[in-house]
């Protein structure tokens, strides 16, 4: 197949099936260690200060997708709003210590040093793939 030719969303994913069967080949399944060690990396080793501060502007944009809130609006509904901002913020210091925890993985150096330990591959295509589409 040329390489400028534009590829379609099924010939996407048929590509993305072959190399995840060509990583399965290659890989082992992480043990329970691993995984256990993987997850005390991502939560303990990367300290709140040492990652990207939190953007006011993703919040803004978030709450300008709910209704406004009203005079006489219940404490209920203002609880919930609190705990969708929190969820937020957790979610995206979250997102950022997978992503270190992923990068750190990928150099062998690193994973040696730092977090001797494989990475899980946390989703995989089919996964995915049933998740959006089901």
């Amino acid at each position: 197949m040329p390489s400028s030719r534009p590829v379609s969303p099924t010939e996407q994913l048929v590509i993305m099936h072959r190399q995840e069967a060509l990583i399965r080949a290659t890989q082992s399944e992480p043990g329970e260690r691993d995984l256990e060690r993987y997850t005390h990396y991502i939560n303990t080793s990367v300290p709140i200060h040492m990652l990207a501060p939190y953007s006011h502007q993703q919040m803004v944009n978030i709450m300008s997708r709910l209704p406004p809130e009203r005079e006489g609006a219940s404490k209920h509904l203002r609880t919930l709003r609190d705990d969708l901002t929190e969820e937020v913020k957790r979610d995206y210091y979250s997102s950022l210590r997978k992503s270190i925890g992923k990068t750190v993985g990928i150099y062998s150096g690193y994973k040696k040093s730092v977090c001797p330990v494989e990475i899980p591959a946390l989703c995989n295509i089919e996964s995915c793939y049933s998740a959006v589409y089901v």
